[in-house]
């Protein structure tokens, strides 16, 4: 499947959204008051990811077992945060 130079550039951009919310990530995780906004940046992920997939010429780009692996990561961090503990990004 070839693809116009709009499309590869709006791809290139989705993995740049990509990139940033993972960094985002990374430098909250050590707080669970930033759990909402880790859970942003993961849906934000969850979409760009399903829109570049939406170009593959594979029909094989089915992200329900990612989704229902988010989903198990929201609930651990909903659990942990309600606990009071954070074993889920503890830093080294």
């Amino acid at each position: 499947m070839e693809i116009t130079e709009k499309e590869r550039l709006m791809l290139v951009k989705k993995k740049e959204i990509i990139c940033g919310a993972t960094l985002k990530i990374l430098d909250m995780a050590h707080d669970p008051q930033n759990s909402l906004e880790i859970k942003k940046n993961v849906t934000t992920i969850l979409s760009e990811l399903n829109t570049i997939a939406s170009y593959s010429d594979s029909k094989n780009y089915d992200l329900n077992q990612f989704t229902k692996g988010v989903n198990a990561l929201f609930d651990l961090m909903s659990q942990e945060k309600k606990m009071k503990i954070w074993t889920l990004f503890q830093e080294a």
